[in-house]
């Protein structure tokens, strides 16, 4: 059986935050994962009721793995990944409210694990964004800045949160929402481009904020240096030549989310 891409989603979220707060792993080396928070033994029962609640999710059985993410949830209540997957059940139930209310819930405990260890917010933010992008989805365009903003509240200066931010606005018709996002973007991709000067993906970025800000001279100042800085770079040497800035900006998808 193909699955969906929403499912796929639905499984990455599991896979990305599961193993970070249900015990699944002991310790992590770098210290980066916080200690299980509910013993052995009801870690194993929550994995379980984990395990019916994806198969009944499969199913398109919403219901029963409401259910069952609600029993998990009674037993480790400090389990942010029970709280977003839950938020999921509920969106394909037409609940967003109570999605939002799951959705919030996570959010503390999320909030001690970067306290507790900070080298723990990479994985916390890559689990708000694969649950972002599963909201994005299903057009839950407020749950899905609700947790983008919470993830900027946590990385206040990177830069791709506040493109996915800008693209939530242009989806809600919020244009000067999304204009100050794609600005504020542009500021830290700055930033991170001054603070890695060797690194030429910052540099693409920086080339695709200013498009989709309407900037092409800018966009075009910053491919030519690009190619000065980057001589063994073909990558920008083929944008040059293509004239590439110009073609993204008669692109219709691209327009399509410029400001």
């Amino acid at each position: 059986m193909r699955l969906s891409a929403s499912t796929l989603v639905t499984t990455a979220l599991f896979a990305a935050t599961a193993a970070l707060f249900t015990g699944c792993k002991d310790k992590n080396q770098n210290g980066s994962v916080p200690k299980p928070s509910t013993p052995r033994a009801a870690v194993a029962e929550v994995n379980r009721m984990l395990s019916e609640a994806e198969f009944a999710y499969q199913m398109k059985e919403y219901a029963r793995a409401e259910s069952l993410m609600n029993q998990a949830i009674s037993i480790d209540k400090n389990n942010p990944a029970l709280y977003m997957r839950l938020a999921q059940v509920c969106v394909l139930q037409n609940n967003p409210t109570a999605a939002k209310a799951a959705v919030e819930k996570a959010y503390g405990p999320f909030a001690d694990a970067i306290k507790e260890d900070e080298k723990a917010k990479g994985s916390v933010l890559e689990s708000l964004m694969v649950a972002a992008d599963f909201m994005f989805q299903q057009k839950q365009y407020g749950l899905t800045e609700n947790i983008i903003t919470q993830a900027i509240d946590w990385d206040k200066e990177n830069p791709t949160l506040y493109m996915r931010l800008a693209a939530v606005h242009i989806a809600q018709n919020n244009k000067p929402a999304a204009k100050l996002a794609y600005e504020k973007a542009h500021k830290y991709f700055q930033a991170a481009a001054k603070k890695s000067p060797k690194d030429p993906a910052i540099v693409v970025d920086l080339i695709t904020v200013n498009i989709l800000l309407r900037q092409p001279a800018e966009a075009q100042k910053v491919l030519d240096q690009a190619v000065k800085n980057f001589p063994k770079q073909e990558e920008f040497k083929a944008m040059q030549k293509e004239n590439y800035i110009s073609e993204m900006m008669k692109d219709a998808e691209v327009q399509a989310l410029a400001i």
